[in-house]
């Protein structure tokens, strides 16, 4: 087994991300890596409704921040050493890669849907990364 020395966990806030969490935990103790613990907030389009709403960058704004305090909670309930928190804005496996390239990221954590049935085995955003990404790739179930 390859040695990892930057590991990368995607969570949705699902019932998987504790698990997906601590699987990511285990293999960096093992292999005395870097973890990284992702949140991607969806990418919310511009709309053109200036009366009505706040500008859409007040809420993606508002959006992280709800979600940076979302997986601060969730990471502070669970017993981590020097894990690094990300929270960015767009499309979910798009972000993943990115973050994945940008940092020298050798594995990605991630979860299934665990739907059932063969073409529900994974999510988009877990087929996506898994088929593009450029190191491994690990999916949770």
């Amino acid at each position: 087994m390859q040695n990892y020395s930057k590991i990368l966990a995607a969570v949705d806030f699902s019932e998987q991300s504790a698990r997906i969490i601590d699987r990511a935990r285990q293999l960096a103790r093992q292999n005395d890596a870097r973890l990284t613990v992702l949140h991607v907030v969806d990418y919310l389009p511009p709309v053109d409704v200036d009366a009505i709403l706040p500008p859409i960058e007040d809420v993606q704004s508002q959006l992280e921040e709800a979600a940076s305090a979302r997986l601060h909670d969730l990471l502070r309930a669970l017993p981590h050493d020097g894990l690094v928190e990300r929270v960015v804005s767009g499309l979910p496996r798009q972000e993943i890669l990115r973050l994945a390239e940008k940092e020298g990221i050798e594995l990605i954590v991630l979860g299934s849907h665990g739907r059932r049935g063969l073409g529900r085995l994974l999510g988009s955003t877990t087929d996506g990364v898994l088929h593009r990404a450029s190191c491994d790739v690990l999916v949770v179930r």
